[in-house]
């Protein structure tokens, strides 16, 4: 049945054919409707009649982009940005097309000006952002932790002394009821003393291109692609993934740049995204040779998303969930010493893919569903330890969580996971 909304356009249109309203209308509900081809014909219209209108061109590269025509969507999200250069959601989704085009040297830029309009200390000081107006006390001890190990690696950013004193005040300040992942808002009179630091980019250390290549060459191919369809529906994992060097470098990102805004996980775990700032052409390195390394898992799949995990020492991971995506590649770069139990530590997989009508939220939030899923198909898990520079491979729809954590106290002791998803699962 043809929406009222719709109706009322069409009739619109058909007395005046440029009539601009109705035409952003129709292509508003088009795009709603999956119907790509009648949206992206609205909003060419659009742009021919008011080619000035950054928000008409990207609309126009929306529904490019959802239809999955990136070369036509990189060109109207650029036609956007040069009418709003600074457009934070416009520079993101610009960014994607890029990375679907393996075209970093458009998305890169593109991630790296977003999280710096959003994130740079001075930018943004009475934002509503949830993520500068809350904390946790996890947060803060990360927070603090890695200020005074950037100060005795000589690092340590303008403001530093400040923000150290400002966020052990504040931590302070946190009932001490208050479990440590406990998310609270800031009082007003904190956040005055913290906005110029908390959550923002004070340290940013880039892990480079590395020139022999990121993965060890070593690696054994075929190997590794059969034991990942032997063991259906696909689980394989492999150690020495990446070469010493590089693996030493994107430690040192992550262990020195202020990128971890993400903390509203109950357990405590902070979380670090390609879009603010987890990005250095060292990771998008690794993630370009992994599909040629092994192409009878990768086949054709781009990277679709990126991120990492930085866990408190004591506190428990990731709870049971699958991801939407085909392929996911989950990698430890924590040194071994800092596992106090080699046999936990990595993580646990299920035998079992997520149903193929459960939504994103089911496959992630449901527990119950979940475990009564699980067993009702007895399904059979696979515990992969933790190791560093161990790389897991597997099928994204299987069900799998974070395994037992007990590491050594001390911020260089955190464990810390990358994950790569590629292709999609489910739309």
């Amino acid at each position: 049945m043809t929406p009222p909304a719709q109706s009322a356009c069409e009739a619109i249109l058909h007395a005046s054919p440029d009539q601009p309203d109705a035409v952003n209308l129709l292509g508003m509900i088009a795009s709603q409707l999956g119907n790509y081809d009648r949206a992206i014909e609205c909003f060419k219209k659009l742009t021919i009649l008011q080619p000035k209108d950054d928000t008409l061109h990207f609309n126009l590269a929306k529904n490019f982009q959802k239809a999955e025509l990136f070369e036509d969507a990189k060109e109207s999200f650029e036609k956007a940005l040069a009418l709003a250069p600074h457009d934070m959601s416009t520079l993101i989704n610009y960014g994607h097309v890029c990375k679907n085009l393996s075209d970093w040297n458009c998305a890169f830029p593109a991630f790296r000006h977003a999280t710096e309009l959003k994130r740079q200390p001075g930018t943004n000081p009475k934002s509503n952002d949830r993520t500068f107006c809350e904390t946790s006390r996890a947060k803060l001890n990360h927070d603090i932790e890695q200020l005074n190990y950037l100060k005795i690696q000589g690092h340590l950013p303008p403001q530093g002394e400040d923000a150290i004193a400002a966020f052990t005040e504040l931590k302070n300040a946190i009932p001490e009821d208050a479990n440590d992942g406990q998310i609270i808002e800031i009082p007003p009179g904190y956040r005055d003393q913290v906005e110029d630091f908390y959550n923002r980019l004070m340290s940013l250390h880039d892990s480079e291109l590395a020139p022999d290549g990121a993965l060890n060459s070593a690696l054994d191919s075929n190997s590794i692609e059969q034991d990942y369809h032997r063991n259906a529906p696909g689980i394989t994992y492999l150690d020495d993934f990446l070469t010493p060097e590089s693996l030493k470098s994107l430690r040192r990102f992550c262990l020195n740049s202020t990128i971890w805004h993400e903390f509203g996980y109950a357990n405590g775990y902070l979380g670090a995204f390609m879009e603010e700032g987890f990005l250095t052409p060292l990771l998008y390195q690794i993630a370009e040779e992994l599909p040629k390394a092994l192409p009878n898992i990768f086949k054709d799949y781009k990277l679709s998303y990126l991120w990492a995990y930085k866990y408190d020492s004591k506190m428990t991971g990731i709870n049971l969930h699958g991801d939407d995506a085909a392929i996911n590649v989950n990698f430890w770069i924590t040194p071994d010493e800092a596992n106090l139990d080699p046999n936990t530590g990595g993580l646990v997989i299920w035998d079992q893919e997520a149903p193929a009508d459960w939504d994103f939220r089911k496959m992630n939030a449901d527990y119950d569903a979940m475990r009564g899923f699980l067993n009702e198909k007895n399904a059979t898990q696979t515990r992969v330890p933790y190791k560093q520079n161990r790389a897991v491979i597997f099928n994204s729809d299987l069900f799998h969580e974070t395994d037992t954590i007990d590491f050594k106290e001390g911020y260089e002791n955190r464990r810390i996971n990358v994950t790569m998803l590629y292709g999609r699962s489910r739309i």
